[in-house]
């Protein structure tokens, strides 16, 4: 789902934020609205952590370019004309979200979560996988490298589902780790397809969880499993200012319930819910991690188109949001469960 609920940076609002225990988004706006580009002072040592490698980097941005290159032969066969030239540094938003989290992955803790939630599967090449919250597909082509699987990725995002594509038909996968678009609210997967459902951050935002549930229990085979990850929140923190602030504002709209409602729900639905890992503190990590690293990207370049800026301080505030959230009492959960 797209990015949105964009705080103007001079609001009252964003003021607030600015002034926050977590200062990112401060630091952001003053850098893209207030002074142009210009670096500031060279980060503590203790932040070094957060640099990527070099070979990562220079895979990561070969892939990114012909995609980019991709991208604009699409619009060129649809007869839009090209962009002005300009030096100043163009991205939209699966650029920026490729930039934070990685080329294959689209949330935080990416490939090390792929694999945490497919290893109770035990998986095979005979086995089939369906994956609701595929992003750019990062998931499936793991699949399908380690175990010579095969997996269907759903993505409600359609730019992420159609670069998550793009790669799977670059790097050979296309039929093994496809990746589509579809609307969560209308899911009909064909029944009994499914020996294994992943499933990242999706269920807490879905308004009718009950429909959901149902269609995805029918597409799964008599004690198929199922591994997701959500976000949890009690109803003693709604009120909470800064819990109260991702509520109104994420603009994926949750509806999370708690870690009870959580419980009793799944075991309503049918499933046998076998495992709850907090994994908040991990989750926490990546994300200021990967922001810092993100900010220090950010201030190498000498000029930023306008709108890019706009998209980066849409994508940055959300996720400062979500962890200013997680500060005051929002859970982080891994769950497994099998189909009774």
């Amino acid at each position: 789902m797209p990015a949105g609920g964009l705080t103007h940076p001079t609001s009252r609002a964003f003021r607030i934020k600015a002034q926050s225990d977590y200062g990112m988004i401060g630091k952001l706006t003053s850098l893209l609205f207030g002074g142009g580009n210009k670096a500031p002072a060279k980060p503590a040592a203790k932040q070094s952590a957060a640099k990527k490698p070099a070979a990562k980097q220079n895979n990561q941005s070969e892939i990114q370019k012909r995609l980019a290159q991709r991208r604009a032969e699409m619009r060129a066969q649809g007869g839009t004309a090209p962009a002005p030239s300009t030096t100043a540094w163009q991205a939209d938003r699966v650029s920026i979200v490729q930039q934070l989290w990685g080329n294959d992955w689209h949330l935080p803790e990416g490939k090390n979560l792929a694999v945490t939630l497919t290893r109770p599967f035990a998986l095979d090449r005979e086995m089939n996988v369906l994956d609701l919250h595929a992003g750019f597909g990062g998931t499936g082509r793991l699949i399908s490298a380690e175990f010579k699987g095969y997996s269907d990725g759903l993505e409600p995002d359609e730019k992420l589902a159609e670069a998550g594509m793009e790669i799977s038909r670059m790097m050979g996968m296309r039929n093994y780790a496809p990746v589509s678009v579809y609307n969560p609210n209308e899911f009909t997967p064909t029944k009994l397809s499914y020996d294994c459902v992943v499933m990242r951050e999706l269920f807490f935002a879905l308004p009718d969880k009950q429909a959901f549930a149902q269609a995805l229990r029918d597409s799964m085979k008599p004690r198929g499993q199922l591994s997701w990850t959500d976000y949890v929140v009690e109803d003693s923190i709604r009120e909470r200012p800064a819990v109260a602030d991702w509520l109104a504002r994420d603009p994926q709209k949750p509806q999370p319930l708690s870690y009870d409602g959580l419980q009793n729900f799944w075991a309503k639905a049918g499933f046998d819910v076998r495992v709850n890992d907090d994994r908040t503190r991990e989750y926490m990590k990546t994300i200021k991690k990967s922001l810092a690293y993100f900010l220090r990207f950010v201030t190498k370049k000498k000029e930023i188109e306008m709108e890019t800026k706009k998209l980066i301080v849409a994508e940055v505030d959300m996720w400062a949001t979500r962890y200013m959230a997680f500060e005051k009492g929002m859970k982080f959960y891994r769950f497994y469960a099998m189909r009774k």
